[in-house]
């Protein structure tokens, strides 16, 4: 019997490592590589800025008192503690590593992480994720042993958690599917463009700025300038449109697998000057997108306002 409850621990453990790799291999896809697609992993490889921060909470900080809304600060805190809430739930199981071990392991895992994304610019490094992650292990290690002290019999609640393990795993897979399908996306969706050579001679050139439409009074433009990050402050900034000023509207429909983009379908049509300073036939809102161009004189060349079709 004892020999039968061996192998059966032995099959349990193994499937325990089986969904511990798994979960270590989205937890690294999530971190380092989220914004590109599966067959151009590499391409994140100093995609992004440089940052670090070492003061702890102080990322939080610079965010409450910013316009940062609540929402996206409870979004940041609760993911970092929820990312590692598994390790500290298989790793105590795949390892028989005790608290302090398991924490110690966290500590490592997740200062390695840090240190990947500062040394390739595959993200912000930051002390508050350390510490919310080690968090996030600390409870499941607290809830896998409170779950272990329930059974005599250490197979049962190999068991047990081999049950819960699987159909917690099932559902976040359901929901990373269906919420974050670009995770699942292999390559880049195509471009159907329609009348390009209206704006080929600037429109694949960096933009001045881009950003949110915000209001059009009197020939000044008012633009909500585009964050690269939450830290960042939303800015308005205002642009004087002159005749000399080659105006584009860019009707722009998405096709859409779940929440992936998997097609995009674009029309460019030239606006009048007069009309779009009278608004006579068009009328915009925030929901609009602005990209604008301006030569070395900080003159305005080119406008291309996006607006949404379904």
């Amino acid at each position: 019997m004892d020999n039968q409850n061996k192998n059966h621990e032995k099959i349990l453990r193994g499937c325990q490592w089986v969904f511990f790799i798994i979960y270590v291999i989205f937890l690294l896809r999530i971190t380092f590589f989220k914004q590109v697609t599966l067959n151009n992993l590499f391409s994140a490889i100093g995609a992004s800025e440089r940052t670090i921060s070492i003061i702890p909470f102080k990322s939080i900080y610079d965010m409450a008192v910013s316009n940062t809304s609540i929402g996206r600060i409870i979004e940041n805190v609760v993911g970092n503690i929820v990312l590692f809430i598994p390790f500290g739930i298989l790793f105590p199981i795949i390892s028989n590593k005790k608290r302090k071990g398991v924490l110690c392991a966290a500590i490592i895992f997740s200062l390695l992480i840090e240190i990947t994304q500062l040394l390739f610019a595959l993200g912000s490094t930051d002390v508050d994720d350390l510490i919310f992650n080690v968090l996030g292990a600390y409870i499941g290690y607290f809830v896998s042993d409170k779950i272990r002290k329930l059974f005599k019999s250490y197979t049962h609640f190999l068991i047990v958690m081999t049950l819960i393990t699987a159909i917690l795993g099932a559902s976040v897979f359901g929901y990373l599917l269906v919420y974050q399908t670009d995770l699942f996306i292999l390559c880049k969706y195509d471009i159907d463009i329609e009348n390009s050579e209206l704006v080929e001679i600037f429109i694949d050139t960096p933009a001045t700025a881009t950003g949110r439409y915000v209001e059009l009074d009197n020939c000044i433009l008012k633009v909500e300038k585009s964050v690269k990050s939450s830290n960042d402050i939303r800015e308005i900034e205002t642009f004087k449109i002159t005749e000399d000023c080659e105006i584009f509207i860019c009707y722009d429909r998405m096709e859409y697998f779940f929440s992936a983009i998997t097609g995009e379908y674009q029309k460019y049509e030239k606006i009048d000057y007069d009309d779009f300073i009278s608004q006579t036939n068009y009328k915009f809102d925030r929901n609009n997108n602005v990209r604008i161009w301006s030569d070395d004189e900080k003159n305005i060349k080119f406008i291309v306002i996006t607006e949404w079709v379904e």
